[in-house]
């Protein structure tokens, strides 16, 4: 039961970050924008992380130029 529950949450997790990666495979930037940005968190917000990994990776308190190009998923 234990063994299946780690499959289950195996597939999920590829699941979510295929979708995640297919979503984002077009979205290129050079410098992040309002819309962007917005673009981004909407994605984020939506998304099951349960290890946590856009957690780590997605911080939109940094607001430099091209922060956005460092996001787990993200090509600029």
């Amino acid at each position: 039961s234990t063994l299946m529950n780690s499959q289950i949450q195996m597939a999920n997790l590829f699941f979510i970050y295929s979708l995640m990666f297919s979503l984002l495979a077009t979205f290129t930037v050079t410098s992040a924008t309002e819309t962007d940005i917005a673009c981004l968190k909407s994605i984020k917000d939506s998304m099951i992380d349960p290890y946590g990994f856009l957690n780590s990776t997605w911080d939109f308190s940094n607001n430099t130029e091209g922060f956005i190009c460092g996001f787990l998923g993200v090509e600029c």
